[in-house]
């Protein structure tokens, strides 16, 4: 061997020499991010793991325990957003048997701020909405509510900026109370603790037990649940159960109604920002009418027999369209889409006046005096805007046609 191939060999074995240095540093840097990372991550994953199986698996228990709560103190009762129809479904029941509602709200969050107080007097209402309800749904709770002999007035919400009235699914059979309504798997669980989102949740309930002037307070209302009455900015009293938003008031009124004391309103410039997204082609709304094919035929057909129930028992009904931040709508109608609107608003005129009712429509809310402030995003609107629109509607409607009927229609004053 001479000195060329010993000076090759040498060479050779100080560079795997640092190569397996570089590894072996690697391999170390690795574990160690790793093991790291899994400290910071396990208590997440586990915290996100726990609030997924006491909003999921106690369930039943918690919304009969705040139906029965609310029963006593006609207070605020704060849920799961997950588990509103559980909880409604108790209380709805309870003041069937009790004799205290003749009149029921169905739709979805955007009616959620229709209040008892804006029927008129001789009316007592439950607002049954729910989060994310579409239309299917609500014709399987109609056919269900129309049956009971106590319900005589009808209030039906239709959210074509939601698209629940195009979107034609199965119409399910509905029951009294669902404590097994959503069947979820401990896999379901453990991946909803995974994903992005939850993972923020949790960094935000630290921060808020952090930067709490009493933190073993917080710590126990965010983590233990504690079930304590405390009193709202609008002095009514309220109680958390299984909510993953304690003492903030985001809940439920006697009459099934939501204050929306959570939500800051929208400012003008908020608004006018909202309105220019709202009228992209990427936009929910735009997507919403560019995928539509009109209102579902089958909807509609099961609507006029539900409608025909409710006159035979001598009840009445009207149908909704909930209103949208102003100036919206008319920014909608200048888009490509203004066609499907406009012919999804007449297919709703035709039902109405082949049906004999009227389908008040508050999408141009600004037509009732609704101003920006008054909304928390494009279609949510806070109970203040809907008494103007039921105000206009209950003083009027008996000089109002069958149909669609709106100050900006020209047909309600």
């Amino acid at each position: 061997m001479n000195k060329e191939d010993i000076s090759l060999i040498a060479t050779s074995n100080y560079f795997m020499n640092d190569v397996l240095l570089r590894n072996k540093k690697h391999k170390v840097y690795l574990f160690c991010f790793f093991v790291s990372f899994s400290i910071l991550f396990f208590p997440v994953f586990i915290g996100n793991l726990y609030f997924n199986y006491v909003n999921f698996f106690s369930k039943k228990d918690s919304e009969f325990e705040a139906s029965c709560w609310q029963n006593k103190t006609h207070g605020i009762a704060c849920i799961s957003d997950t588990t509103n129809r559980t909880f409604k479904s108790f209380r709805i029941h309870n003041m069937l048997k009790q004799n205290e509602v003749d009149t029921i709200v169905h739709g979805s969050s955007t009616v959620m701020g229709i209040k008892g107080y804006m029927f008129p007097k001789n009316q007592k209402a439950y607002n049954f909405s729910q989060n994310d309800n579409p239309t299917h749904h609500l014709i399987s709770e109609l056919e269900y509510f129309v049956a009971q002999d106590n319900l005589f007035y009808f209030v039906v919400a239709l959210d074509w900026a939601l698209g629940f009235p195009m979107d034609l699914e199965e119409i399910p059979n509905f029951q009294k109370t669902l404590p097994n309504e959503e069947e979820v798997s401990w896999i379901d669980l453990i991946r909803d603790a995974l994903t992005t989102s939850k993972v923020k949740y949790f960094f935000n309930k630290i921060w808020m037990i952090l930067s709490a002037n009493n933190k073993l307070d917080t710590f126990q209302k965010v983590f233990l649940l504690t079930q304590q009455e405390y009193v709202c900015s609008n002095g009514k009293v309220a109680r958390d159960f299984n909510t993953a938003r304690p003492q903030r008031c985001a809940g439920f009124c006697y009459d099934g109604s939501t204050d929306f004391l959570v939500h800051a309103p929208l400012t003008e410039e908020k608004g006018q920002e909202s309105i220019q997204q709202a009228v992209i082609v990427e936009s929910q709304y735009i997507r919403t009418l560019s995928k539509s094919n009109g209102i579902s035929k089958i909807y509609l057909e099961r609507l006029g027999k539900i409608i025909a129930k409710i006159k035979n028992k001598n009840g009445e009904v009207f149908f909704f369209i909930p209103p949208l931040l102003p100036g919206f709508e008319k920014e909608i109608l200048k888009t490509s889409q203004k066609e499907k609107l406009l012919n999804i608003k007449k297919t709703l005129n035709d039902f109405a006046v082949d049906n004999k009712i009227q389908i008040l429509d508050a999408g141009q809310s600004e037509a009732y005096g609704c101003t920006v402030s008054e909304f928390l995003d494009p279609h949510h609107a806070f109970p203040s805007c809907i008494k103007k629109i039921f105000e206009r509607f209950f003083t009027h409607r008996t000089n109002a046609r069958y149909g669609l009927i709106s100050p900006d229609l020209g047909n309600l004053p």
